[in-house]
């Protein structure tokens, strides 16, 4: 059953109910946030009678506008790259032309999978296209407007103005270095294997010689059938990546990979003797689920990755957190009973057999305190999935002030649905906004088992929400 989002908080908060329910608190909906004022707005771009419109990745420019970037049905069977912008209170910009890329046969799908804003205020878009069952790298640029940027990636090979492919394999994950060169992270493909791959381009979109090995690539032959899923930077302009590792038809664990700001190996971190490359089962031998999917640089010089593991061979998969020390080994920073150090697995439901879930985000907070979003799940007969909020502290540990609705303290279901049982809402990104968390991802419609919207949730209220989402 879900629950309604005006939690008693006067639970958490020493402080009146009667004005904790007026404005509420840590974790609830913020209400200067979306078209009804309840802390959430969705999208849908209705070019397809089947409106599969799903948003895979959210970022922010200066000014606190939000971008939203996803797989948008052009026509039935037939998928391109949406792009919407919105206001810093979640309205949609009626002066940004929403843009669509509609890639020419033989094209027949595109994944867009993550996307930053230059100082400029132009918009990098990463991704994947599909030829059938074989992928390549796409890059795509906009101009502050939403057009196409006929100046970036512009050299021979160039087919579409604005964008360009590169690399057999799958792009995953982009980042800006303080210089404005751009890191794009994913898999490369060499006769079916995919291994991790990391390309620099110029401002302009031009491959990077100075970076890597070749052609502004830094390969990874060794981390064999691995996927990189997202990348951060470091202190010192190093660049982490994090992803997962198919150890055997059953298993997978979680890779992280640590190069230096041009690109080679950091011959200091690891766990398995190859420079730069630490491999962490977090579930019991076996497990297949193990995955690291959002990573961030801590401020103690820890490495966070975020993600999912399975506690039990077979059982369902929960979110999951792996903390590594500089060196690359399981950091002491974190310490659980059944896992030792270094890892954490939350489970929000407590042990019900059909509840799954699994972190796609994380932050971390001034205090240290650790910020991580997700989807939660349960798998009876009548499927829900909804996003979820949590906070934990430093050590990993729970954060009972963070208001909660699951049976495990500091986690925070967040519903678009109005209490419609089978739902399937997934976050895909979470960014800290004007000092608040937001949560990007896509809802399916409600009332409508075919159709699929961009959404976009933040929250926390400025009087209440002064406990480390200081505004960057």
């Amino acid at each position: 059953m879900k629950r309604n989002f005006l939690r008693n908080c006067a639970l958490t908060l020493v402080i009146a109910p009667s004005i904790c329910a007026a404005i509420g608190g840590p974790a609830d909906p913020d209400p200067t946030f979306g078209n009804n004022a309840d802390g959430r707005q969705t999208l849908a771009f209705n070019l397809a009678p089947s409106g599969f419109d799903k948003a895979f990745a959210i970022a922010q420019n200066a000014d606190g506008d939000i971008y939203q970037v996803g797989s948008v049905e052009i026509e039935t069977g037939r998928f391109g790259v949406g792009i919407a912008r919105f206001d810093a209170h979640g309205i949609l910009d009626p002066n940004f032309t929403g843009v669509v890329y509609d890639f020419p046969a033989p094209i027949t799908r595109t994944d867009p999978a993550d996307a930053v804003v230059q100082a400029d205020g132009k918009l990098v878009v990463v991704g994947s296209l599909f030829v059938g069952e074989e992928s390549g790298w796409f890059i795509c640029r906009t101009l502050p407007d939403g057009t196409p940027d006929p100046a970036f990636g512009v050299f021979e090979g160039q087919e579409k103005p604005g964008c360009f492919a590169f690399v057999a394999g799958q792009a995953h994950a982009v980042l800006l270095q303080q210089d404005g060169k751009i890191i794009v992270a994913g898999s490369g493909n060499d006769k079916g294997t995919y291994f991790a791959t990391f390309l620099r381009l110029d401002q302009n979109g031009i491959p990077d010689d100075t970076f890597g090995t070749s052609h502004g690539l830094t390969l990874i032959p060794e981390l064999m059938a691995t996927t990189v899923l997202d990348v951060a930077t470091g202190p010192n302009e190093e660049i982490y990546a994090a992803g997962y590792q198919a150890a055997s038809e059953s298993e997978n664990n979680v890779v992280v990979a640590a190069l230096s700001e041009d690109g080679i190996p950091i011959a200091t971190f690891g766990n398995i003797g190859i420079d730069g490359v630490s491999v962490v089962p977090v579930g019991p031998a076996g497990a297949s689920l193990d995955r690291g999917q959002a990573i961030v640089a801590l401020s103690d010089g820890d490495v966070l990755v975020a993600g999912s593991a399975q506690p039990e061979l077979g059982g369902p998969v929960q979110a999951a957190l792996v903390r590594l020390a500089p060196t690359g080994v399981l950091s002491e920073n974190f310490q659980d009973p059944q896992l030792g150090a270094g890892r954490k697995i939350y489970d929000p439901c407590a042990g019900q057999d059909l509840c799954s879930s699994s972190a796609t985000g994380v932050l971390e907070q001034e205090d240290g305190a650790i910020v991580l979003a997700g989807s939660v799940a349960t798998s009876d007969d009548n499927y829900t999935s909804d996003y979820f909020a949590a906070r934990v502290l430093p050590d990993g540990t729970p954060d009972a002030s963070f208001n909660s609705d699951f049976q495990l303290p500091g986690f925070s279901r967040i519903a678009f649905d109005g209490g419609q049982i089978r739902s399937e809402d997934v976050v895909t990104g979470l960014i800290q906004h004007r000092g608040k968390p937001l949560l990007g991802g896509y809802v399916r419609r409600e009332g409508d088992a075919q159709n699929w919207d961009f959404a976009l949730a933040r929250l926390g209220d400025d009087s209440l929400f002064k406990d480390g989402f200081e505004e960057q």
